[in-house]
């Protein structure tokens, strides 16, 4: 489908199956890039057992969907959705 690795194609499903009828594909695949790209720029080895960390990753997604470019796909304040994503990227971008 087109994705760079596991965790985008996670965070682009998490969101497809969340979302209702009006489901636009190339905007999500925007969000999808735009986390992981900020995901990549904080990760290191043992990021996940770090609270501090998982709470950073977690608000700069936060602030993504916050984004005005992304507020059509309804994202903001979603806890459902942000705790979706956060486990996919705890499980996709973990390094041991």
């Amino acid at each position: 489908m087109g994705f760079e690795d596991k965790g985008s194609f996670e965070i682009f499903t998490t969101i497809r199956n969340m979302s209702n009828d009006t489901f636009d594909e190339a905007l999500v695949r925007a969000f999808t890039d735009e986390v992981v790209k900020k995901i990549k720029k904080r990760i290191y080895i043992g990021w996940q057992d770090v609270p501090r960390e998982f709470e950073r990753i977690k608000a700069d997604i936060e602030l993504i969907t916050a984004a005005d470019e992304f507020d059509s796909l309804n994202l903001f304040e979603n806890s459902a959705v942000i705790d979706q994503i956060m486990k996919a990227v705890t499980q996709s971008y973990k390094l041991n």
